[in-house]
């Protein structure tokens, strides 16, 4: 057993080698031209010194692994391609680089601090957890469809200005006209740990009946992209078309601010949300126990993945099952997990652009 998880462990460490040498080639890049790279929201809320800390500890781990990994596996292209990189890296100065003092944003942000941020601390989570405590312990961390899934994570990360903007600022608007919300100076006196809560659960009860309507409407052209997945892991979540990310977002974000949360609360709300979504797609063993009973967990989402008739237009809460419950559209069997998941739709577009387009000339048709 032993053996054998050391086996997979280095067998690993050229791909994690590789990967931590782009996102450190990506930190270097938004140091180098933040006006262009990195969004102002993002930029102002991060620790520099911790951030160089941690790119140097990154950089030493790269190269660890890549000389590790050269002499334990047969992949030494991967190897030697993340050493080069680090070498570009050192070049432009590594965790010294300096940081422009003055400079004036950009129109547009690119977002690719957000994007490195999120990746980095998401990967640095789930992948040893999804290693450890595996449901399918076959499943590879470079699975087959992961490039496109690297890719819409990418364009919601990289777009998040444009993203934000065409679903934050209607509903910002109509509450700058609106003026104070009578029961805003209650729930802000509530304790941050309920304010969360009641946020959690009113955009859960609001994303049901949207994911409901993308489910049994023609809106499933759309949201059938986020089921044609055929491999459920911690990047699974972020395959979402842009029509189904717009109008799930701009609704279920109109409903928060029209709760009149603490700002505290608002970031704990998008923290708990984010981490869940990740969470219930992921390729994780562990049983929760009656937890699953209060919160959703991966087991109960992989059922709404589920490729066969028993479990469609089901499970659709992403934080609280008893939703589910309330309205008959639970379904988990005891201690049972899902055999496949995926569509019965032949030759479906493996393609991001392919995915993208595809619902829109189903619906012209």
């Amino acid at each position: 057993m032993k053996a054998k998880l050391t086996y997979r462990v280095l067998a690993k460490l050229p791909h994690a080698a590789l990967v931590l040498a782009i996102l450190c080639l990506m930190t270097i890049l938004c140091f180098l031209f933040p006006e262009v790279l990195t969004t102002p929201e993002v930029r102002r809320s991060l620790p520099i010194p911790l951030i160089r800390q941690i790119l140097q500890g990154t950089i030493l781990t790269s190269v660890f692994f890549a000389l590790a990994g050269y002499l334990t596996s047969k992949k030494a292209k991967l190897c030697l391609g993340a050493l080069l990189i680090q070498l570009i890296v050192l070049f432009l100065g590594g965790a010294d680089v300096p940081i422009k003092d003055e400079f004036s944003d950009a129109r547009f942000q690119l977002g690719l601090d957000w994007f490195v941020l999120d990746i980095f601390l998401l990967a640095l989570i789930f992948i040893p957890l999804e290693g450890l405590f595996p449901l399918n312990r076959l499943q590879k961390i470079m699975r087959p469809e992961i490039k496109v899934d690297l890719t819409y994570f990418a364009v919601g990360h990289l777009g998040i200005q444009l993203l934000a903007a065409l679903t934050q600022k209607p509903a910002q608007i109509w509450f700058n006209g609106l003026g104070t919300i009578p029961w805003t100076p209650y729930v802000q006196s509530l304790p941050i740990v309920l304010q969360v809560l009641m946020a959690l659960f009113i955009s859960d009860f609001i994303q049901y009946w949207l994911h409901r309507a993308f489910h049994e409407t023609k809106l499933w052209e759309f949201h059938k992209i986020h089921h044609s997945i055929k491999t459920l892991d911690w990047l699974a979540g972020s395959r979402l078309h842009l029509v189904d990310i717009l109008i799930v977002r701009t609704i279920v974000y109109f409903s928060i601010l029209l709760v009149g949360l603490k700002s505290e609360a608002f970031w704990g709300y998008l923290s708990v949300m984010a981490m869940q979504t990740v969470l219930i797609h992921s390729n994780l063993g562990l049983n929760f126990g009656w937890l699953e009973h209060i919160f959703t967990t991966p087991r109960y989402h992989h059922w709404h993945h589920h490729d066969r008739p028993i479990a469609y237009n089901k499970n659709y809460a992403v934080h609280f099952p008893v939703i589910d419950k309330i309205f008959g559209t639970q379904y988990l069997p005891k201690k049972e997990w899902p055999s496949a998941y995926g569509i019965e739709e032949k030759n479906y577009p493996e393609s991001y652009l392919g995915q993208l387009l595809y619902p829109i000339k189903r619906l012209l048709k």
